[in-house]
């Protein structure tokens, strides 16, 4: 596989004293989404303090311009710490919003939101939208679960088993376990509720905190996930269930090293992965994909940073045969992160097995 960046902008500028980072990306129609949140740099809070979610709008036909539309929310998050912007496609090609309150401990509130594709139609050509939402541990309608279910994250795109389930990664502690999981939730009435669908490994089996996540579906049945550790060096994990989503197999090593696992697939069949690649002294944002004998390989380093949680978490999505749009944050001296995205082509080559 040959890859090279054929566009490199940004979509949000570098500002001395703001912090703006963790992109995800949507397809939806003839346009790209995508959210990031931004705070105030403050060294003694992670990410800056005070994030606040924005989204920005680009024709897919021109990815290298980008608008913003102004977000507002039923509920206000002033005095929060917010992180994760993560969007994904619900039922009638609506749009799901997750985000996070961030208390640095435990346990975290993660946010759900569902907007309807009118109302980002709407907001697309207003540049202005209000979003909705509610705690996600509110939607959990299993109270045996919902009573013992505690939230690090959300993370992963929302991904459609059929066209009224979806599938949600997460990682959560369950019933007393000393660490979070992770695990899928499923919803099989249009996202009016979730409950647990499946534990892939268990952390305090595994003897690792397994936590970032990624889902993605490689055939009729066939799913595949990737999974990274939180304690150095950052081996990141892969594991293939035959049965949608229900049982895992054991996790294996990618040999890739690194955090935020983000999973893409084209119209060929073609797997790619986005990371924060930590294999060397500089962190880099890679794009590594999966050879036909379930072996990865590292087929780009998009781009390098400053300091390694100042960047590289990111977003990949396929926008025409052979090319990829990629995005992510990234840092310099200054430590006020922006917003980076890549247009990235790539070659299949005949020994790529």
């Amino acid at each position: 596989m040959q890859f090279e960046i054929e566009q490199r902008f940004n979509i949000v500028d570098k500002k001395i004293g703001e912090y703006t980072s963790f992109p995800t990306l949507l397809i939806h129609n003839d346009n790209v989404l995508l959210a990031c949140r931004t705070g105030i740099r403050n060294p003694k809070v992670a990410h800056g303090d005070g994030g606040k979610i924005r989204f920005f709008v680009s024709s897919l036909s021109d990815v290298t311009k980008w608008e913003e539309i102004k977000v507002s929310f039923n509920i206000s998050n002033k005095k929060w710490h917010e992180l994760d912007s993560i969007l994904s496609i619900s039922k009638d090609n609506g749009v799901i919003l997750i985000t996070r309150r961030f208390s640095g401990t435990k346990g975290n509130t993660p946010f759900f939101s569902e907007i309807s594709s009118n109302e980002i139609e709407q907001a697309i050509k207003n540049k202005f939208i209000i979003i909705s939402r509610e705690p996600l541990i509110n939607k959990v309608t299993e109270s045996s679960l919902a009573s013992t279910l505690v939230f690090a994250a959300c993370f992963g795109h929302i991904r459609s088993l059929d066209h009224k389930t979806l599938l949600m990664s997460c990682y959560a502690n369950i019933g007393g376990d000393t660490l979070p999981s992770p695990v899928i939730l499923v919803s099989s009435n249009c996202e009016n509720s979730w409950k647990l669908y499946s534990v892939i490994e268990n952390s305090d089996n595994f003897g690792a905190y397994l936590n970032e996540i990624s889902i993605l579906k490689i055939g009729k049945t066939h799913w595949l996930t990737v999974i990274r550790t939180n304690t150095k060096p950052f081996p990141l994990y892969y594991s293939l269930s035959n049965n949608n989503c229900k049982t895992w197999s054991k996790l294996q090593a990618t040999g890739l090293f690194g955090h935020a696992p983000m999973l893409e697939q084209d119209a060929d069949g073609n797997i790619f992965l986005l990371y924060r690649d930590l294999e060397t002294e500089i962190p880099h944002l890679s794009i590594a994909w999966r050879m036909t004998n379930n072996k990865w390989k590292r087929g780009l380093r998009v781009t390098d940073y400053n300091q390694v949680y100042d960047g590289g978490y990111g977003d990949l999505i396929t926008i025409a045969p052979n090319l990829l749009l990629a995005v992510t944050y990234r840092d310099d001296e200054d430590s006020s992160p922006w917003i980076e995205g890549y247009v990235i082509r790539y070659k299949c080559n005949a020994k790529d097995e």
